[in-house]
């Protein structure tokens, strides 16, 4: 980090660009137009917008966009477009062990992301006025840490934040950290499988979940002393299967600020008493949607890798006799056991982009751009 905190943010996205392309071990057997490909969609980019909103300093409005664990700045790159049309600056960093390969995370640290995040918001010191941090799932918590500690972010925009692991995460993670702890298990890896997916680790390092669990804690004791000054917009999936939507309801409810929202998707109605609660349906029989998984919350149905159209061999595509929602892996494991053994009718496939995209992205703009009384 020390290399990198002197840097400008040009030079550190050649820097980010170098680094990948020296350790992603696929890239010297691909062709070069396919290198490139790869290199970009795991790079952190800056997105200039055509008609800016101006303001005292280069632009009245910039977004810091963090990315969640296993993945990469391509993660939040729909968002960062639709806020760039909309006249916003935006700006995405590589959180330190991702774009790479998945060893690269066993000997990192939490802190080791910390200070990516805190470069990331010194570099827009100079060019907006209003500084909003933008962050999907760790993402999102460091995005907390990073206004807890930092009194002049104007908001956050949070995308299904990792406040609590769900039950089947937690359960796995404290009996390796156990097996560990015994001498029984030596295994770096909670998840060990081939690649498949170019913008996101499919293998699971351990360390890198211990790592986030301690990011958790460390931001729990936190909020013991410091409060939040800045609206917060929370986005999240009842039905997650990742992270605790309970806890990020929770979290948000935690928080008064008059100018916060949060927008709930879920299948069935849920009523609150909350006038910044925006609830959303997540069923689309017409799609075979039946609920909203953590993974599809950032991305739009357009997006070339995830979308109807994407190049990922498990892309939603709307199919017959398949159901598409918020399935862990042990359910997408069963299932395609009992379909090889032709014993279910209907597949349940993980969704992976958000057909509500539209209106969550036009929220947020309106949310950036609403006067920032907090600041």
């Amino acid at each position: 980090m020390s290399e990198i905190k002197h840097l400008n943010f040009d030079d550190y996205l050649i820097r980010a660009r170098q680094l990948i392309r020296t350790r992603r071990p696929e890239l010297p057997y691909l062709q070069s137009n396919l290198q490139e490909k790869i290199i970009t969609a795991n790079s952190p980019y800056e997105l200039v917008p055509p008609l800016p909103t101006m303001g005292k300093k280069r632009y009245r409005f910039g977004v810091l966009l963090i990315h969640g664990l296993l993945d990469s700045p391509f993660s939040l790159l729909d968002l960062g477009e639709r806020l760039a049309r909309a006249g916003i600056f935006c700006r995405s960093v590589l959180l330190p062990g991702h774009g790479t390969q998945p060893e690269d995370l066993i000997n990192i640290s939490f802190h080791d992301w910390r200070h990516i995040v805190q470069y990331g918001v010194n570099a827009f010191k100079d060019d907006v006025d209003f500084l909003y941090i933008a962050g999907f799932s760790t993402g999102a918590i460091l995005a907390v840490q990073q206004a807890l500690l930092e009194r002049k972010i104007a908001g956050l925009i949070l995308l299904a934040p990792a406040i609590h692991l769900r039950g089947p995460a937690d359960w796995t993670l404290k009996l390796h950290r156990l097996k560990k702890w015994l001498g029984l298990d030596r295994n770096p890896w909670l998840y060990h499988v081939k690649e498949t997916d170019y913008v996101k680790y499919q293998s699971i390092p351990l360390n890198a979940v211990i790592e986030v669990q301690k990011l958790i804690h460390f931001i729990a004791e936190l909020r013991q002393t410091e409060h939040l000054n800045c609206p917060v917009f929370l986005v999240v999936s009842q039905n997650d299967e990742t992270i605790s939507s309970k806890e990020a309801i929770h979290f948000f409810s935690d928080y008064d600020h008059m100018l916060s929202q949060l927008i709930l998707y879920s299948p069935t109605p849920y009523l609150s008493s909350d006038k910044r609660f925006i609830v959303r349906c997540s069923q689309y029989p017409d799609l075979g949607i039946k609920n909203f998984s953590h993974v599809c919350i950032p991305f739009a149905p357009y997006n070339p890798h995830y979308g109807q159209n994407g190049d990922f061999e498990h892309a939603t595509k709307t199919k017959n006799n398949t159901t598409y929602g918020a399935y862990h892996r042990i359910e997408r494991l069963y299932d395609n056991l009992m379909g090889h053994l032709n014993m279910v009718h209907v597949q349940r496939k993980t969704l992976t982009y958000n057909p509500d995209f539209e209106f969550m992205s036009d929220a947020i703009i309106q949310f950036i751009q609403q006067f920032p009384l907090s600041v």
